[in-house]
């Protein structure tokens, strides 16, 4: 491997590893919200899930924070909420 390649190869691991770190604090600061506007909605988790397109374990995970959706399945979540 030639040398240059191995810095761009570090680089481009930085940069992924900085993006899922903004990812995870940006659903961080999300999860009160869409906590709030399921609530609020009177939408269970069993209701939720499946129109995100996963099991409500999953999304229960997501909204206690101990696992971080990926970034497509975040972004329908909030959406269906409108957050």
């Amino acid at each position: 491997m030639l040398s240059g390649q191995h810095n761009s190869l570090g680089d481009y691991t930085v940069a992924v590893i900085a993006l899922r770190e903004q990812h995870r604090a940006t659903v961080k600061f999300f999860l009160p919200a869409l906590r709030r506007r399921r609530y609020a909605r009177h939408l269970t988790v069993d209701h939720l899930a499946p129109m995100i397109g996963v099991s409500s374990n999953t999304l229960g995970l997501w909204e206690t924070g101990r696992h971080i959706p990926p970034a497509d399945l975040f972004a329908r979540w909030r959406d269906l909420l409108g957050v």
